[in-house]
């Protein structure tokens, strides 16, 4: 069980003839982690892309192999076309990874988490809003009882998302967060988290308001967002800074600020800002 619903498990609540006082059975093993990509050599596949493909989930790595197959990489000297094709291709399959998924509101969710290396909890017990994965490393089995719902190692258990790391699913975090080809959301950062609101919990610090933490967090992601703009090849600073303070909520998008005296004479307007 790695990607389905628990639509079973709901019936089994529901018509199971269990006695209230039995304790807990075994439903189902659970494999939380995807199995490796075993891709053929391809000699028209540039090695590079070819481990990427190899380092992402088996249904990206699927599609990705069509996309180069019937868009070839033509061979230049230029560091430049080989970028602008990455940048390209990367467009093209983040918008067909976003339609594979139906549920707007719970991909939106899951693409925020994306951007903050966060684990999210799900009510439903379902990993199908967004393309995450249970927090769990390995197999474990998922124990079913009527009276109290579902247990693990005979404790009540919650489903717990998180997002693969880049080294597990590399087409991941280079495609849905962002390029100058596919943005992540609609609307600006900042209106993604004032419309969302979700109930951050930041358990891996010592501040004792969440406060400071979430404009942090927003900032973060902000910059990661903006440092994307320009594609794998970086964007120059004077962009970078505009696609900030537009998801930010400072500014329109696209609007250019003019950068102050002491900037400007140290060169930033050359400097680029690479692809966080």
């Amino acid at each position: 069980v790695i990607s389905s619903t628990n639509g079973t498990a709901r019936n089994l609540f529901e018509t199971s003839h269990r006695s209230r006082g039995s304790g807990p059975g075994v439903w189902c093993v659970v494999f939380p982690s995807f199995p490796r990509v075993v891709v053929n050599g391809d000699s028209g596949i540039p090695v590079l892309l070819m481990e990427i493909i190899k380092h992402s989930r088996p249904l990206f790595a699927e599609i990705a192999l069509k996309y180069v197959r019937d868009n070839p990489y033509r061979v230049s000297r230029d560091p430049i076309d080989y970028l602008k094709y990455l940048n390209a291709m990367a467009g093209a399959l983040a918008s067909e990874f976003s339609a594979l998924k139906r549920r707007m509101d719970e991909f939106k969710i899951g693409q925020l988490c994306l951007l903050l290396s966060t684990s999210y909890p799900v009510l439903d017990d379902t990993i199908d809003g967004h393309f995450a994965r249970r927090s769990e490393q390995s197999a474990f089995k998922l124990q079913i009882c009527t009276a109290r719902g579902l247990w693990k190692d005979n404790e009540p258990w919650a489903c717990r998302c998180v997002m693969l790391s880049p080294k597990e699913d590399i087409l991941l975090h280079l495609t849905l967060t962002g390029g100058p080809f596919f943005r992540p959301f609609d609307q600006p950062l900042c209106t993604v988290f004032s419309t969302i609101q979700p109930p951050f919990h930041y358990d891996n610090t010592e501040q004792r308001s969440s406060d400071g933490m979430r404009l942090e967090a927003l900032t973060a992601a902000a910059i990661v967002l903006a440092s994307h703009a320009g594609g794998f090849g970086g964007v120059a600073f004077p962009t970078f800074l505009c696609e900030l303070l537009f998801e930010l909520g400072v500014s329109e998008r696209g609007k250019m600020m003019q950068l102050v005296q002491d900037v400007e004479s140290a060169g930033w307007e050359t400097r680029v800002v690479p692809f966080l």
